[in-house]
């Protein structure tokens, strides 16, 4: 498993990015359930069943690999992190989870990976 965090202060953005084996989730919503529990380590959510409540509000949506790449930029474009390791690479598959003006989460799979980026602001 990888799992990169920045934080940037200056407009209050956070960027996490996690990914796993394939061979590890049974399905890209597996793999999302996944990766918002492990994200909750940071005790973002205050209960178990907030955080439940929060993965199944997700609308896992099938987009373009050419939308996600461009999408992925504006948000590291709106949130520059000096040396944030993004490489997107090949993708196979590619997907929204949530696309709100301050909260977005981008599924993709790679040959051999599950991957989520997740983009946060409060300002």
């Amino acid at each position: 498993m990888i799992r990169i965090s920045a934080y940037r202060g200056a407009n209050e953005s956070s960027i996490d990015l996690l990914g796993d084996a394939l061979t590890n989730h049974e399905s890209v919503t597996a793999f999302y359930a996944f990766a918002m529990r492990t994200m909750n380590d940071d005790d973002r959510w205050t209960s178990d069943d907030e955080l439940q409540k929060y993965i199944d509000r997700a609308t896992i949506t099938p987009i373009d690999p050419a939308k996600l790449r461009s999408e992925v930029q504006e948000c590291l474009t709106s949130t520059p992190v000096p040396d944030f390791p993004l490489d997107i690479g090949e993708v196979v598959a590619a997907y929204f989870a949530r696309n709100d003006w301050n909260n977005r989460e981008f599924l993709w799979t790679t040959p051999t990976m599950y991957c989520l980026l997740w983009w946060g602001t409060s300002a």
